[in-house]
């Protein structure tokens, strides 16, 4: 049986996404063994015991010397990362988190890795310039052992439609990439905007913006809680605007599955990531269009429906394990 061992974390959208959430999927499906310790119980006779240790934005001293630990008990490395970490811009409140230290930790972590799983083809190819091991694509997914995709879209495509709601979820992070796209954000008869997480008040007109009011929710880290809330304001779509820049070219699909998974068609940036998928792109001629909108979602409930549920996704991660134990893996 194959064990795989990781380093305790909170849980976050990227461990929904890449980390502890889906490695538990991946092991449960597989007959394996997956468990996360606290760096205080780790001991030479435990690590012993397991074939793989999984790390997740490994950037710090911890990550570093965990890492160690299990590559002197045998154990292979596996190491995932979510975003190009090393040239997050400056509008992105991430880079105030970021120091010469944790890119240091983090490209030493990407040398010593056996494999390196990233999210995108973009990532891919910038994350191939710090390590000679193995970069994979395995793209985040719809947890299909979770949340149940909804049969039709939020809307109406009537002669007659009412007004729609138009949300967008996100951190401080993303208040560069808001603000560049301020002017999406007018007064509509239409259209309600809808923000979770973030309170960007530079949108409203008394700030320079274009908008009378904010409607405005506070951001759950609860996964569950966060899938019920976007359930219950049922939006006729997702607006997700970016900056073009490297760190927002090597972005994941997660705001597009969501937005499905919401009943709700995507709004996008034409950037790498979203030009493969089926969103709608942000300043076209039919993002309010009702129509377009219901076809958009339709096509992206198709699409993710056969190709990105996490229990097919997963076999993409038990061909790791394979490479990484030389196991035969039936998959």
């Amino acid at each position: 049986m194959v064990k795989i061992l990781t380093l305790q974390s909170r849980s976050t959208g990227v461990s929904y996404y890449r980390g502890e959430t889906v490695m538990r999927q991946l092991c449960k499906a597989n007959g394996w063994q997956f468990d996360a310790v606290a760096p205080e119980d780790v001991t030479p006779e435990l690590l012993n015991s397991y074939h793989i240790y999984f790390d997740l934005r490994p950037t710090n001293e911890k990550n570093l010397n965990m890492m160690y630990l299990a590559w002197k008990a045998g154990c292979k490395i596996w190491v995932d990362i979510d975003d190009l970490l090393w040239n997050i811009p400056a509008a992105n409140s991430a880079v105030t988190n970021w120091s010469p230290t944790a890119e240091e930790n983090l490209f030493r972590a990407l040398a010593a890795a056996d494999v390196v799983t990233v999210t995108t083809e973009e990532l891919a190819k910038h994350t191939s310039t710090k390590t000679d091991r193995p970069v994979i694509v395995i793209p985040n997914a719809w947890n299909d052992y979770a949340v149940a995709m909804p049969e039709t879209w939020n809307g109406d495509d009537s002669k007659t439609p009412g007004i729609a709601t138009y949300f967008w979820r996100g951190s401080n992070t993303h208040a560069g990439d808001l603000y560049s796209h301020r002017h999406i954000f007018t007064e509509r008869e239409d259209v309600i905007f809808r923000f979770m997480g973030e309170l960007p008040w530079y949108l409203l007109k008394s700030y320079g913006g274009h908008l009378d009011r904010l409607n405005w929710d506070s951001f759950t880290p609860n996964t569950a809680k966060y899938f019920d809330k976007i359930k219950e304001i049922a939006p006729e779509a997702f607006i997700f605007p970016l900056e073009d820049n490297d760190f927002n070219r090597c972005k994941s699909n997660i705001a597009w599955i969501e937005a499905t998974l919401a009943g709700a068609a995507c709004i996008a940036s034409e950037l790498p990531e979203f030009e493969q998928v089926t969103t709608l792109p942000i300043y076209s001629s039919v993002m309010y269009d009702p129509f377009a909108l219901r076809k958009a979602f339709e096509l992206s409930r198709q699409y993710i429906s056969e190709h990105l549920r996490l229990s097919q996704i997963n076999h993409q991660r038990a061909q790791v394990v394979q490479m990484l134990t030389g196991q035969n893996i039936t998959l």
